[in-house]
């Protein structure tokens, strides 16, 4: 391998994972930084207060351990096979070992950053709780090297799934990711006694985590031996394989034909479907775009794993609660303090409430970014007579409330009403829907983005983790709102009344706002 030309090559793939069109890259990087900084020191000082060292090693490695791997399962295509980058750099005198190093090396650097900026303050918990400087370097030693096992593992087991298995990969990777996202959820559910330090480990399932190996290794040096070889061997190994079949990899992930699907439904519900969406689009904008996200959801695998593995996040908070059957899982019970106290309402939990508010915003989010897989649409933005982006985004949108939100929410009220009051369930969900749906008209009215217009590159993509931590801010204020409103059934109209209202105003101000941005 000619290292000279595999630095070359490691710098150009840096510059690409951090280029941005609109020159707020810095902004945006800065943006994402302190989110994590910030959510990993939130997350971190309550595993602190409430678990003993070892266990809150554990689940600080579990924590990074769900957002590298957010970061991986939600965009992996991009992160190795970039299409317009992999077909010109096949014409380029690069050995095959070069580029596939190369790939690996910007990619790690490019995780890894975020990987560090988690363990700074956990870092800082360690120390607190023992000022010993050698250990913290352990622990900053064991926490890096778990991130390039995890790293390494997720790439081996993605690209192994696409070579060997090309046709079935969209149903692979679904897989893969709903049953990532259900492992973690499940971790991160453990039971806490108020007032004593916990272990994770009176779970024994904890003793065969990796995480767990390399939280040991901390304090064991038998540990710190085995975790270091499962490191060398899993980068090894995926360097190996993806130096001899890269290309093949590649040419089946880019290549692969979307098959030709069709909406099934019986001739009665076809026709109160349709009947539906003509009356949910109010002009020819909407209905054109509703029509664009259908046929990009139809025809994009891309688009499909941005989109499905998102519904089953509150599905899966949902199931976990009622496996776990703790106080408080699935609702809280009503404050019956106060002059209507009979008719005080039960809250569900704040995890349903946030992880469904993060299940909306992620999906609209995700309906930005380009698939680079497939044709350029942005150059419709500049010949359409379209008087802004609004009327565009608000047919997307609607596609995605339609199809995904409003069964998502039927369904979870037929899951928990086995549990918890109907009446309870509706206007819980009538409440936080509104709620959430005012926030995002909010958001919107500072976004210049049309539907799949924003460029497909590691940083965009890497962003939507913003969302994440945007919606868990917005999901506890939903919470806190229901704290103080549900405890009477006159505060819930009134406040009902005026986030209608509100959003009423808000959504109208933006659809007459004259203004067509520059797509990215």
């Amino acid at each position: 391998m000619n290292f000279s030309k595999a630095v070359l090559l490691t710098r150009l793939f840096l510059k690409l994972d951090y280029r941005d069109k609109d020159k707020g890259s810095l902004t945006k990087l800065i943006g994402i930084s302190f989110a994590y900084l910030l959510s990993s020191t939130l997350i971190s000082m309550d595993y602190y207060r409430s678990y003993d060292l070892l266990s809150f090693m554990t689940l600080g490695f579990t924590l990074k351990l769900f957002f590298i791997g957010f970061a991986v399962l939600g965009d992996f295509p991009n992160l190795l096979f970039s299409k317009p980058y992999s077909e010109i750099l096949e014409i380029y005198p690069f050995g095959k070992r070069e580029l596939v190093f190369s790939k690996i090396i910007s990619t790690f650097i490019y995780l890894l950053y975020f990987g560090i900026l988690m363990l700074i303050p956990q870092s800082v918990l360690v120390y607190i709780e023992d000022y010993n400087l050698f250990l913290v370097l352990k622990f900053v030693l064991n926490g890096l090297l778990f991130d390039l096992f995890i790293l390494s593992l997720f790439i081996f087991l993605y690209s192994n799934a696409i070579y060997l298995l090309a046709e079935k990969t969209f149903a692979l990777l679904f897989l893969f990711q709903v049953s990532f996202v259900a492992i973690v959820m499940y971790l991160s559910s453990g039971q806490k006694v108020t007032g004593v330090k916990n272990s994770v480990f009176d779970n024994y399932f904890y003793n065969f985590l990796p995480q767990s190996i390399f939280s040991k290794a901390v304090f064991d040096l038998n540990f710190f031996f085995i975790g270091s070889g499962v490191v060398f061997v899993t980068a090894l190994l995926n360097y190996f394989y993806l130096s001899k079949y890269y290309y093949k990899i590649s040419s089946k992930l880019l290549e692969l034909k979307p098959e030709k699907q069709k909406i099934n439904f019986s001739f009665p519900l076809a026709v109160l479907y349709e009947k539906f969406t003509a009356f949910f689009l109010k002009n020819d904008i909407e209905k054109a775009f509703f029509g664009l996200m259908k046929n990009m959801f139809l025809k994009s695998k891309t688009v499909k794993l941005r989109i499905i593995p998102f519904i089953f996040i509150p599905l899966i908070i949902i199931v976990i609660g009622i496996i776990n059957n703790k106080p408080g899982a699935l609702l809280l019970e009503k404050n019956d303090s106060g002059f209507f106290s009979s008719f005080a309402l039960n809250i569900l939990s704040p995890g349903i409430t946030i992880t469904y508010i993060m299940c909306i915003r992620l999906l609209i989010s995700g309906i930005r970014i380009s698939d680079e897989s497939l044709t350029d649409i942005r150059w419709i933005y500049n010949t359409l007579p379209i008087r802004n982006n609004k009327s565009s985004f608000n047919g997307a949108v609607k596609f995605i409330y339609l199809n995904f939100i409003l069964p998502l929410t039927v369904l979870i009220i037929i899951i928990l009403s086995f549990k918890i009051s109907l009446i309870d369930l509706v206007i819980n969900f009538i409440f936080i829907f509104s709620a959430g749906n005012l926030f995002n008209l909010l958001l919107r009215k500072f976004d210049a983005d049309y539907p799949f217009s924003v460029e497909n590159t590691k940083l965009n993509s890497t962003g939507r983790v913003l969302e994440v931590f945007l919606t868990v801010f917005i999901g506890l204020l939903i919470f806190l709102m229901q704290i103080f409103i549900f405890k009477n059934v006159v505060y819930i109209l009134i406040s009902l009344i005026i986030i209608f209202g509100a959003s009423f105003v808000i959504n109208n101000y933006i659809n007459n706002e004259s203004r067509k941005p520059t797509t990215t």
